[in-house]
């Protein structure tokens, strides 16, 4: 008894002292990680785009002029104070359209626009707003615009026809032969503003005075400005400048005759990320700063640093690395050629901390590797994360390979090779994990090439050898893939050795489609059961698949009926069982067949879920009436996948979800004296055995949905919930449960009660309220990642891919391993003291009495 007294008097203290020197995250601090980075939206600006600035101190920008047509669609206006974003338009009709004109008529503070479906808008330049539209003929190519001197006309021209319109309401004025005479500006180096004259030196990162003082626009390396734009020239001689670079730095410069300030900078590169990756920066260094740390002086200031910070009761930021919320966000641009850095969490969070420019050759690709191998067991998911914070960017050419490795959380370069010539161009890109020194890269990737060489990179001898290994890691060797979407073709490969072709293993070929989307599993995440316990207490046994992935395909407009026929058939051929299953898994309902004799509608849209080691498809369905835009969304997670479309018939988007399971074992089919008759080997090469058992359910959504991502914890326990960024900019969570495929049809059974299940019902609400982004717009997300934490109960998102970043932190299964804000520390203290007192009471009285019974 005293022992289990002393035990829980421990645990007490324990939960005492540790939420005050850890700082445990309460329910109400959920909202301090969550952070939105609003960019322009239109990337890099050219020499001839839009730059003005509004009489409300708003510096209006595009990537399009009066007649230099761009192709994001966007003008925004930023406060030329600070930098902040006071409104974004898109000035495009749809989503299809991809060019555009604008010009701004300073008199009337007007913006007039023309996009590719021959619209004319006009906006105000104040807030944005509408203020009239009007339609024009589509045949005739209108590319530039003009106003009058007085501004109270509007003149937009074709190479035949000028249409000329009120530029205050819009109405139809006159129209002529001919076509307007715009003259497009040079880029301007230098500028003169009442005598002062303003420059950039010749590396065209300095801004240069009449008195020769050279000012730093801080730009990364290999950037350098491209345009100077005269926003203000005052009466006293001080002027204000817009610099712009080549990778979509925007600059405001403050100049007199003697000096000049630089006021903010903005990097629109980040309104085009293509890729992201989430690193641990609990414990980032500078690179300068590690060889410090190990001297014996470093040492003993970090130690009494860290003894100061013990009795500190409300520093929460300096704990966050024991719950793993310190998190770096890698995002690589395609447009800018750019990596950038930014802070998820502290004073610098939602900022950028670094810049690694890349070859902006055209035709030029990137690609950042992060990560291992596929490891030798797949039971518990794919096993290819790593701890390591160090990524490999890689960027090709059709015959030229770069390849950088930086530490992923400082930016600093480790190591990097340029211009490596390429025999033929790349195909695949495979992650290695390798262990290596502190000065040489800790992550390299084999490239495979499409003659069926194979590269390391980096090419160092440690290199070679890790990924040696790696090939020799499992009994049947080293598969990999390769897709050739022009040819809407799907080939699988086996690596032998990196001096040795691949040797081709299993193809498949999408006749008369085009490839529009490509998923694979997430690589870090855990699989905390290969089963699921159904209400009957039988186990269906997940199908777990580290080779599994999801090739969406869109039908060509030639098809012809024979050949819908043959891609009819191959969908039916895919979806054949690999046996007769003993007895249907609780939920799913047997069809009778008599609704698959007739084709409503024909098929334009097939899910084709492949094996990336024997090249066949294992399972296959089609869908009618898909629209290509938005582009299908596709996530994967554990023996799940999830897709969306929008469906021009029903005008809503569709939720696809397919559960995969290898089969069932009885509720007394594995007890102490039987054993289950599952195969223990996996192949993906054995066709029998490698086919799943598919449940599948569709699913309505009210609005458009543009990305799909999963959560992801820890251990893998916490339930997980599907993150959907809606076209209405707003991100929704819905809980997996609610998309489950075994959800019944009819009436719920005593077993299906028990386990949770609801009857099917094909509308999945969506309520505003409840969203993840509260009040705030993400625009045209198109990727979804998310990380776990230490804490079992948190999950990290981030959103990307549009001119919004969105990141957050959200509890999948709830705070369960958190404490609530009302928890009172000082009535557990009270508690402790008196359990002490209670303790010290007893024991005095305990020893008494054993010495005076000793004495009787």
């Amino acid at each position: 008894m005293m022992i289990c007294f002393a035990m829980l008097i421990r645990s007490a203290i324990l939960v005492l002292l540790l939420p005050w020197h850890i700082q445990a995250l309460t329910y109400e601090e959920a909202g301090v990680l969550d952070f939105t980075v609003a960019t322009a939206g239109h990337g890099p600006m050219k020499p001839n785009s839009l730059a003005a600035l509004v009489k409300t101190e708003c510096v209006l920008t595009s990537d399009a002029g009066a007649e230099m047509q761009g192709s994001s669609c966007y003008v925004a206006c930023r406060s030329l104070q600070d930098g902040s974003l006071k409104w974004r338009r898109n000035v495009c009709s749809s989503i299809r359209d991809d060019r555009f004109n604008v010009l701004y008529e300073p008199i009337n503070e007007r913006l007039f626009s023309i996009d590719s479906s021959s619209i004319i808008r006009c906006w105000g330049a104040n807030d944005g707003s509408l203020l009239w539209e009007q339609p024009l003929p589509q045949d005739e190519g209108w590319t530039s615009l003009k106003a009058n001197n007085e501004g109270e006309a509007i003149q937009v021209a074709s190479k035949s026809k000028v249409h000329v319109f009120d530029a205050s309401n819009g109405d139809f004025l006159s129209q002529r032969a001919g076509g307007i005479s715009v003259n497009m500006r040079r880029p301007e180096l230098s500028l003169d503003c009442r005598g002062q004259h303003t420059s950039l030196d010749l590396s065209c990162t300095k801004i240069a005075t009449n008195q020769g003082d050279l000012v730093d626009l801080g730009l990364a390396p290999d950037d350098q400005a491209d345009d100077l734009r005269l926003l203000v020239c005052q009466d006293d001689s001080s002027a204000t400048l817009l610099v712009t670079t080549v990778r979509g730095v925007s600059v405001i410069a403050s100049c007199t005759t003697s000096s000049c300030k630089i006021g903010w900078t903005a990097h629109e590169g980040l309104s085009s990320v293509s890729q992201a990756i989430l690193l641990d920066s609990s414990h980032k260094l500078k690179h300068n700063q590690v060889n410090n740390l190990l001297h014996f002086k470093s040492r003993l200031t970090s130690q009494w640093n860290r003894i100061s910070s013990f009795s500190a009761l409300a520093e929460t930021e300096t704990n966050n690395h024991l719950f793993g919320f310190i998190k770096s966000a890698l995002l690589l641009s395609s447009t800018s050629h750019a990596v950038y850095g930014m802070d998820t969490i502290g004073e610098h969070r939602a900022q950028v901390s670094f810049v690694v420019n890349l070859p902006n050759d055209s035709g030029t690709k990137h690609v950042m590797v992060h990560g291992a191998a596929n490891g030798p067991r797949g039971t518990h998911g794919i096993q290819g994360g790593t701890l390591s914070k160090q990524v490999l960017i890689v960027s090709h050419s059709a015959d030229q390979l770069h390849w950088n490795c930086i530490d992923g959380t400082t930016g600093y370069t480790l190591s990097s090779k340029a211009n490596v010539h390429l025999s033929s161009p790349i195909v695949q890109i495979l992650p290695v994990s390798t262990s290596s020194s502190s000065d040489e890269c800790q992550q390299s990737a084999m490239v495979v090439l499409k003659d069926g060489s194979v590269l390391a990179a980096p090419d160092s001898e440690q290199v070679v050898k890790a990924i040696g290994a790696t090939l020799s890691l499992t009994q049947n060797g080293f598969y990999t893939h390769a897709i050739d979407r022009e040819k809407a073709l799907f080939e699988t490969f086996w690596i032998s050795s990196l001096d040795s072709k691949l040797i081709p293993t299993g193809s498949t070929s999408f006749i008369n489609e085009r490839i529009v989307h490509v998923a694979h599993p997430m690589r870090d995440e855990v699989i905390s059961s290969p089963s699921v316990a159904v209400g009957d207490d039988s186990l269906l046994l997940k199908y777990i698949n580290p080779h599994l992935m999801v090739i969406v395909t869109a039908r060509n407009d030639s098809m012809t009926t024979n050949k819908l026929k043959a891609s009819l058939a191959l969908e039916a051929a895919a979806g054949e069982g690999s046996g007769k299953q003993s007895r249907k898994p609780l939920g799913v309902t047997v069809d009778d067949g008599s609704a698959a004799s007739t084709i409503p509608d024909e098929p334009n849209l097939y899910v084709n879920i492949v094996d990336s080691v024997s090249g066949r498809v294992l399972y296959r369905i089609s869908h009618a009436n898909a629209v290509a835009n938005p582009r299908p969304a596709v996530a994967i997670s554990e023996n799940w996948i999830y897709y969306t479309f929008s469906n021009a018939k029903t005008r809503r988007a569709e939720l696809g979800v397919l559960s995969l399971y290898e089969g069932m074992i009885d509720s007394k089919g594995l007890t102490a004296f039987t054993a289950s008759d599952q195969s223990q080997v996996f192949s993906s090469l054995d066709a029998r055995e490698s086919k799943p058992l598919v449940l599948a359910k569709m699913y309505s959504l009210a609005r458009p949905i543009t990305a799909i991502g999963v959560t992801m914890t820890h251990r893998g326990i916490s339930n997980h919930r599907l993150v959907l960024a809606g076209a209405d900019g707003q991100l929704y969570n819905i809980d997996r449960k609610t998309v489950d495929p075994r959800r019944p049809v009819g009436d719920l059974k005593e077993a299906e009660k028990k386990e949770g299940l609801v009857q099917y019902s094909e509308y999945i609400p969506m309520i505003s309220f409840l969203s993840l982004s509260y009040n705030q717009t993400i625009e045209n997300v198109t990727g979804i990642i998310t990380a776990p934490t230490d804490l079992e109960s948190q999950s990290l998102i981030l959103a990307f891919g549009g001119p919004d970043l969105f990141f957050s932190r959200t509890s999948p299964s709830r705070g369960f391993d958190l404490l609530p804000a009302s928890f009172s520390r000082p009535l557990l203290s009270i508690l402790v003291v008196g359990l002490l007192l209670v303790l010290v009471i007893v024991k005095h009285r305990v020893s008494r009495k054993i010495r005076l019974s000793g004495w009787a």
